[in-house]
Order: C-alpha cells, then structure tokens, then sequence
C-alpha cells in the first residue's frame, strides 16, 4: 500500500465525517474494485457496534506485509454488552 493511500485510509477511520466516495487514491466510479473495501466495511462495523473511536488504524505497510491495529473497548464482567 502506498504511503498517501495509507495515511489518508487513517484520516477516513479517524474522521467523524466518511463518505465512501472520499475514500483516498481512488475515484468515486471504482471504489468497489480498488481492494479498499473490505478494510472500509470492517471499520465501519466496529463503528456501528462499538462507536467512535473505535475501529481500524494501519500501522505501517511495506514490501513485507501491512499491520493493522483493530482498536476495541476493553469490556469486563459478563453482562457488557461487548
């Protein structure tokens, strides 16, 4: 993943504010085939369940592979609701 694809995937997951059509380092006409979609849809799930600011954040991507920090509430007790 490039550099600015990267940072501004971190800018969407961080922002209050996200549009599918903002998505970085693609057009609006090929966001479902740029490969992008799946890490969208799994921060957008964490999101509806958990709330801001909880979600995706990627740490670091390179030739060796991309780490990716899952950001979660830390829930205690058995009743939660986690």
């Amino acid at each position: 993943m490039e550099p600015d694809v990267m940072d501004g995937l971190n800018r969407m997951f961080a922002s209050a504010k996200e549009s599918e059509s903002d998505w970085p380092g693609q057009e609006p006409d090929r966001a479902n085939s740029s490969g992008h979609v799946g890490l969208w849809n799994v921060h957008q799930r964490l999101r509806l369940r958990f709330g801001a600011p909880y979600g995706l954040h990627i740490v670091k991507s390179d030739q060796e592979g991309t780490w990716i920090e899952v950001r979660l509430p830390k829930c205690e007790g058995e009743n939660t609701g986690c």
